[in-house]
């Protein structure tokens, strides 16, 4: 296992990220692409996601499909969460910064409401454009493109959202 001053960035996006959720591959990289700027593209999550498993920092379970290929869930072991407890409680690795738009979003889902909230009301802007008689052909099918990555990103941020909020929940006392 690495010093945890030498762990990359995308590792600790992962174990973080996988912290809060069990995930597929294409899960993270969904998240990362919606909460950080420049975010790592599938074959890096994927190729990342190979070695953490290879150093146990993760583990898998296959989910099997019939009409595409398998799938693997994605969590976070014992071994990579004590490595992620202990490089942000070290706080000398210089990628812990890349963390706050996760940390940010782990800590608010209440915040992460009102972004959904206003994404919807975005979707509503993009279905009154398409109400719009005088479009091109060309200018639905660029509208229909943004309400379908739109729809995708709001599926995912209502997701961590509905698992964060339980996560964030105080533990009522018997």
């Amino acid at each position: 296992m690495k010093n945890k001053k030498d762990i990359s960035k995308l590792t600790l996006m992962i174990l973080y990220g996988l912290k809060i959720r069990t995930s597929t591959g294409y899960d993270l990289q969904k998240l990362f692409s919606t909460l950080v700027r420049q975010s790592p593209s599938h074959q890096q999550v994927y190729r990342e996601l190979r070695r953490m498993s290879e150093q146990q920092l993760i583990g898998y379970r296959v989910i099997p499909s019939d009409s595409k290929p398998d799938s693997k869930l994605y969590r976070i072991s014992k071994q990579g969460r004590d490595l992620l407890e202990l490089t942000l409680e070290a706080k000398t690795n210089p990628y812990i910064a890349t963390l706050a738009p996760l940390l940010h979003f782990k800590a608010e889902s209440v915040y992460l409401s009102k972004i959904c909230e206003l994404i919807k009301q975005d979707l509503s802007l993009f279905d009154e454009e398409l109400d719009n008689p005088n479009l091109s052909t060309n200018q639905v099918l660029h509208i229909r493109e943004k309400i379908i990555i739109t729809r995708s990103q709001l599926e995912i941020l209502e997701l961590y959202r509905d698992d964060l909020a339980r996560v964030e929940a105080p533990v009522q006392a018997a």
